[in-house]
């Protein structure tokens, strides 16, 4: 893809908020506002399995069901095919990153690296929130969202790591 066309697709922003155990965040369209809430890991230097992501603006695609044990399943960026029974997105270039994904889960356990998404923050007074509704959400974006996109990933209301 050149740079023209990945300029010309929408865009889409994640903002985000750094805590010590977990990154929230919001991912806003700009014809459409709020989209989903967003959970992931802690920044820990992009370190795989165990942080979120850079902040950056990345292609992302949406792509269907990997099925069981299905051997005409494409092996994904990171080498693997990984059992995905729905429907989800996938984060292209990430630096000294593969296979970063948006998908459901509502801890920060459950994101092994990826962007958590739902509809709402559960427990958010608490000291450790989640995520509610996490595959209602990810369904609606699935069905509603383009097939590309750029994300633009940034903490405009919270601190950054950097």
């Amino acid at each position: 893809m050149t740079k023209e066309e990945f300029e010309k697709l929408p865009q889409s922003l994640l903002d985000r908020i750094y805590l010590g155990d977990r990154t929230l965040g919001s991912i806003y369209d700009s014809r459409a506002g709020l989209i989903a809430k967003t959970l992931e890991l802690p920044w820990r230097n992009n370190q795989r399995s165990v942080s979120c992501i850079p902040e950056g603006e990345y292609l992302v695609t949406k792509e269907k069901p990997i099925p069981k044990d299905d051997p005409n399943t494409d092996v994904d960026e990171s080498g693997g095919r990984i059992y995905r029974p729905y429907a989800h997105f996938r984060l292209h270039d990430v630096k000294s990153r593969s296979g970063i994904l948006i998908h459901s889960g509502v801890i920060p356990a459950h994101s092994q690296g990826c962007i958590l998404v739902g509809s709402r923050f559960k427990d958010y007074d608490s000291e450790t929130p989640s995520l509610a509704e996490s595959g209602v959400k990810l369904k609606f974006m699935t069905d509603t969202m383009p097939s590309k996109f750029r994300l633009l990933i940034e903490a405009k209301s919270g601190f950054a790591y950097k």
